[in-house]
C-alpha cells in the first residue's frame, strides 16, 4: 500500500442524503482488525465534526437572512417614502389643476358669453364663419376645463350629491342643447319609452353632466351619423331608469371597453390623433354613475356602433328602503 497504510477506517461526516466528509483512522504499521469501541468513537468524532460544520452553516444562513432581512427593511421605508412623495406629487398635481380650472374658467365663459352677444349684432358672411370657429374652439375649450375641474373634485372625493326630484325629458332636452351649442350640429334625437317613468329623484345637474358626455363621446366618434339619445325602461333590479346614447361610428373593440374609462384613456394609434380629447370624460362618467348609484356599460361592434348604457335608481326609493 502507498504511504505504509495497511488499514484504515472510516466515519462519514453528515447525513446519508448530505454528505460533508469522511473522518479517517489509519494503521500504518500492521494490518489492524479495528475493534467495536473504536469504530463507534470514530463515528462519534465524525458526528460531532458534522453538527460543528451544520452550527457554522446556519450560523451563515441566518446572518445572510439578518442581512436580506436588513434590505428588505430599506427597501420597504424607500417604498413607503416614494409611495408617499407620490401621493403628495399627485396631491399637488390635482390642486394645481382645480386652482388652475377655475382661474381659466371665468374669463373663458366672459369670452363665450361675448362671442353670443357678438353673434346678434350685424356680421357679414366671413364674419360670422370666423365667430362660429371661434365659438366652437371655445366651447370645445372650456369642457376641457370643465373636465380636468371635476376630475380634480373627483380625485378630492368632494363632489356633491345635490338630491331633488325633476324631469328626465327636460334634463335630456337640456344636455342635448348644450350639445348642439358647442359642437354646432343637429345630429341627436330622442327616443322615449312611454312606459319609463319621467319623474327621477337624483341630482339633475350631475345627470346633465353625463348626458352631455356621453353625447360630446358620441359626437366625436360619430362620423358625423345620426346619434340617438333613449329614455327605456330599466332592465337591473333596483333601477328605475334607463338611458341609452347611441352611434354609428367607429365602434369599440371588446378588449379595449373597460380601458376607455381609465383616466386619460383612449382609442389607441389612429383614433387619438384623429379625434383629439384629454381621455377624461367616460371616467368622469363612470364616477358620477357610480356616485348616483348606478351602472353603466358599453355595447359595441368593431364594424361599428357603440351603445353606452347608464342606469340610474331613484334616491328617494333608496333612502325610503334603508
Amino acid at each position: 500500500l502507498p504511504l505504509n497504510l495497511y488499514s484504515m477506517l472510516d466515519a462519514q461526516i453528515g447525513s446519508v442524503h448530505q454528505v460533508q466528509g469522511v473522518l479517517c483512522c489509519e494503521s500504518c504499521d500492521a494490518i489492524r482488525d479495528w475493534t467495536a469501541d473504536e469504530s463507534a468513537f470514530a463515528a462519534s468524532v465524525a458526528d460531532g465534526v458534522g453538527l460543528a460544520i451544520e452550527l457554522d452553516r446556519r450560523d451563515q444562513l441566518n446572518i445572510e437572512l439578518s442581512e436580506q432581512n436588513s434590505k428588505l427593511g430599506t427597501l420597504a421605508t424607500e417604498a413607503e417614502q416614494a409611495r408617499e412623495a407620490a401621493e403628495t406629487a399627485n396631491r399637488l398635481k390635482s390642486e394645481f389643476l382645480a386652482n388652475t380650472s377655475h382661474e381659466l374658467r371665468t374669463p373663458l365663459t366672459n369670452i363665450l358669453a361675448s362671442m353670443e352677444i357678438l353673434d346678434g349684432t350685424d356680421l357679414d358672411p366671413l364674419q360670422e364663419k370666423w365667430l362660429a370657429t371661434a365659438r366652437r374652439a371655445g366651447g370645445y375649450l372650456l369642457h376641457t376645463v370643465d373636465d380636468l375641474l371635476d376630475m380634480s373634485q373627483l380625485e378630492f372625493g368632494i363632489v356633491k350629491i345635490e338630491q331633488s326630484t325633476f324631469s328626465c325629458s327636460q334634463v335630456l332636452d337640456e344636455a342635448i342643447d348644450i350639445c348642439r351649442g358647442v359642437e354646432l350640429i343637429e345630429t341627436i334625437s330622442i327616443v322615449r319609452d312611454d312606459r319609463v317613468n319621467d319623474q327621477l329623484t337624483s341630482d339633475p345637474m350631475r345627470l346633465q353632466q353625463i348626458i352631455v358626455n356621453l353625447l360630446s363621446n358620441a359626437l366625436k366618434y360619430g362620423d358625423g351619423k345620426p346619434i340617438e339619445l333613449a329614455l327605456l325602461p330599466p332592465t337591473l333590479e333596483d333601477m328605475q331608469v334607463r338611458f341609452e346614447v347611441r352611434d354609428d361610428g367607429i365602434g369599440i373593440p371588446a378588449d379595449q371597453h373597460e380601458a376607455i374609462f381609465t383616466r386619460f384613456q383612449q382609442l389607441n394609434g389612429q383614433t387619438n390623433r384623429s379625434h383629439g380629447g384629454t381621455g377624461l370624460g367616460l371616467s368622469i362618467v363612470r364616477e358620477l354613475v357610480k356616485a348616483l348609484g348606478g351602472t353603466i356599460g358599453v355595447i359595441s361592434r368593431p364594424t361599428g356602433g357603440t351603445i353606452f348604457r347608464v342606469e340610474l335608481p331613484d334616491l328617494a326609493a333608496r333612502i325610503a328602503d334603508t
